[in-house]
């Protein structure tokens, strides 16, 4: 027995799957989803690392409690049926997509993810790579699974420090586990706010186990202080505890709008330990029994047993309405005169009708996270979470329209739909035909008893698998020379020797439309061998304008990064066969390119903080930064062309601002004149019309050629190859003409 005098333990609540059902899975889906509006979104992931730890805490007292120890083996055996099934289906069939799909420019990327993952250490993976969470997040199908990283590793420390502590303290157990937690909270978050970089990028200290951990060690401090002080009998206590878990849900609600990860405050000082601290309120909150059914209390033509429909309709009406009303008082209160995200508004209204009408025993918290849907959706959660990405990154505008006859492109809120419903759908398909068969100790599909060597065999044979997909993409011979990664005649961060024959080299630098350029040309080049050899040096993200830091309008800040701005400083050759280099000087010596494609990228029209320029903000339009950006772009004209290659500038085309608020279309149109006006006596640079290419926003063309107003598609991809070649290049007229 645990000492200190432990009281009885109280029961499971089902509200806890309810909870993690709405709060932890909704809200990291609809971030993901819209991330413009449901931007604390991100706090559901601090929620249910509070939940986990206080469950599983609570689970091994209560074996410790029973027994006198901990079954580690049992306790591991669970952790594995549980995780792992779900996990192998979705990266067996990612690595399928990377041997079969995936150009090889991303193979380092996407091998790196999947084996980080495969071995819980995305979270410090993605640290050491130094990519940001924030900004660069669409280019990695497994980006969200840090937060898997950090629960494993926490399911790896807790019961080995339980066990210490227990063996060591004995009766004093409870005591000890409770100060240690609190002393290691509150150190956790403390380092948060020490190693936060101010307004720079803070992927560091969100993906850190070491910032993160006082989230989990809440959990701890709350399950071993019910189990020092005992559950709340009085009837009065049970309605303040219930009471919290409603300031909490209202603090949640408010939160999924109102924070973001461009809050300094939530890093700095405390956010994520109050965020911490609130959910401990709503998960032992929801724990109490049931709170009163207020509108019990109401007519009886209302809410009586025996109320006529009219009256069940009209009180669901009447919760409906107070909440609508509500919600317009806060929208005017914060300057708004319309009614922001409508479709939650909608979603919630409806959810109060209905239990308005549903003559419910309980009140509206317990009611809502124990219904049935509700809880369904937090037995699945762990696919949801899992799936949703993956499916998200790579069911684009165009592939989607493939799914529906007669529909080229899906967008919008159509897409979002559209995307929630295949992450459901296959969730739901894992957790019924793998993950629950797995938990039962049945083989999935063929319904075969597991035991534990089966099912350790099965396992090994899938990390196998896997490994062995990711080395074949590493390692298979290369054709065409030995700097040929792959068997297209393009080179990936690699270097062919100088030219000894009439091919044309293309080298290829910028940003991530520029990276999708280089792969369109590269495939052209598959195409006509003989004709064209490309290097695609372009980068994600990368800028022309070095140093500094950029911000876009809604607050967030970040720096221009080392990678982007180092495209001056040239590197032994050897060097540059790493894809985390960028040299221009140095590809331009080893390559000998004929022609250079760089695109004016809208990174350069944020608001910028330059420090040659001072201390103050500048952007496009302001006439010290339109100096600097100009002497960038000439210099950068002057190294790509310094072997004699024609440099081609596709312009900047302007962004639809709903996926891109950065974009400002007259700051677009400037940085095209300051590079056209910068480069004008340079007889070797040409300043292509790339906006004329993809068409207006929101036209028909626009939307075939480019998926999310920013990238381009499939099709968009072959055009822009085709175009380039036959229209722009004069170079390769003849070559084309042959």
């Amino acid at each position: 027995m645990v000492a200190d005098g432990a009281r009885p333990r109280f029961s499971y609540i089902p509200g806890l799957d309810g909870i993690r059902g709405i709060w932890v899975v909704i809200g990291p889906l609809l971030y993901h989803a819209a991330t413009d509006t449901v931007t604390g979104g991100i706090l559901g992931i601090d929620l249910f690392f509070t939940l986990s730890s206080y469950l599983i805490i609570s689970i091994a007292l209560n074996e410790f409690e029973s027994t006198g120890r901990i079954d580690l083996k049992a306790y591991a055996g669970r952790r594995a049926r549980r995780l792992l099934p779900a996990l192998f289906v979705a990266l067996g069939l990612l690595t399928i997509y990377l041997v079969l799909v995936v150009p090889p420019g991303e193979f380092a990327r996407w091998t790196g993810a999947i084996f980080s993952t495969l071995t819980y250490s995305a979270n410090w993976y993605e640290i050491f790579s130094d990519v940001s969470y924030f900004e660069d997040f669409q280019h990695s199908p497994l980006r969200h699974v840090w937060s898997f990283s950090i629960e494993e590793q926490f399911y790896i420390f807790a019961p080995l420090y339980l066990i210490a502590v227990l063996a060591l303290f004995k009766r004093r157990a409870n005591m000890a586990l409770l100060v240690t937690m609190i002393v290691g909270t509150a150190a956790s978050a403390w380092w948060m706010g020490h190693l936060y970089p101010g307004h720079g990028d803070p992927s560091r200290v969100y993906y850190g186990t070491d910032t993160r951990a006082h989230s989990l060690f809440a959990g701890i401090i709350l399950a071993v202080a019910v189990r020092m002080y005992g559950p709340v009998r009085s009837r009065a206590g049970q309605l303040a505890w219930v009471a919290s878990a409603y300031a909490a849900t209202i603090f949640f609600t408010w939160a999924i709008f109102e924070i973001s990860e461009r809050d300094a405050w939530m890093f700095e000082h405390g956010g994520f330990l109050m965020v911490a601290a609130i959910s401990c309120l709503m998960i032992y909150g929801v724990a109490q029994p049931g709170e009163a059914a207020w509108h019990r209390r109401l007519p009886s033509f209302l809410s009586a047993d025996d109320a006529p429909w009219a009256g069940r309709l009209a009180c669901g009406a009447l919760y409906a309405g107070l909440f609508t009303a509500g919600w317009a008082v806060v929208s005017v209160v914060r300057g708004n005169t319309a009614f922001d995200h409508w479709p939650y508004l909608l979603g919630v209204g409806i959810g109060w009708f209905w239990y308005g009408a549903d003559r419910a025993q309980v009140g509206p918290l317990h009611w809502f996270l124990e219904s049935t849907l509700i809880r369904w959706v937090g037995k699945i959660s762990y696919g949801l979470y899992l799936y949703h990405w993956p499916i998200y990154l790579l069911v684009t505008p165009s592939r989607a329209g493939r799914l529906i006859p007669g529909v080229d492109v899906i967008e919008g809120n159509n897409l979002v739909w559209l995307h929630l419903a295949l992450t459901f759908a296959v969730a739901a398909g894992s957790f019924y035909l793998v993950e629950q068969p797995v938990m039962k100790r049945r083989f999935p599909f063929v319904n075969r008893p597991m035991t534990a060597v089966s099912g350790t065999a099965a396992g090994a044979t899938a990390v196998v698998l896997i490994l062995v997909g990711l080395l074949w993409v590493n390692t298979r011979p290369a054709e065409g020379g030995p700097f040929t990664p792959t068997a297209s005649q393009c080179t990936q961060q690699g270097l062919l020797p100088p030219p000894d024959d009439d091919q044309l080299r293309v080298l290829v630098v910028g940003d991530s439309v520029a990276v999708q350029i280089g792969e369109a040309l590269c495939g052209w080049a598959v195409d006509h061998p003989g004709r064209m050899v490309v290097l695609n040096e372009a980068h994600l993200g990368c800028v022309v304008g070095r140093h500094g830091l950029k911000r876009i309008p809604e607050g967030d800040e970040g720096p221009v990064g080392e990678l982007c701005s180092a495209w001056n400083e040239p590197v032994p050759t050897h060097v540059m066969l790493d894809p985390e280099v960028v040299s221009w000087p140095s590809a331009v010596a080893a390559f000998q390119p004929d022609v250079v494609l760089g695109h004016v990228t809208a990174w350069d029209v944020t608001d910028r903080l330059v420090p040659s320029l001072g201390d103050e903000w500048v952007w496009v339009g302001v006439e010290a930064y339109d100096d600097y950006i100009s002497a960038e772009y000439r210099l950068g004209s002057e190294v790509l062309g310094a072997a004699g290659a024609q440099v081609y500038w596709l312009e900047g085309a302007h962004i639809r601002r709903e996926i891109r608020p950065q974009n400002h279309p007259d700051r677009i149109d400037g940085l095209n004149d300051l590079v056209r006006a910068a480069t004008a006596d340079l007889d070797f640079v040409t300043l292509v019309p790339y906006r004329e290419f993809t068409g207006l926003n929101g036209t028909a063309r626009e939307r075939e050629i480019r998926d999310d107003g920013v990238h381009l598609s499939e099709a968009g991809m072959d055009q822009v190859a085709d175009w380039l070649v036959a229209d722009v290049f004069d170079e390769l007229r003849e070559v084309v003409t042959d």
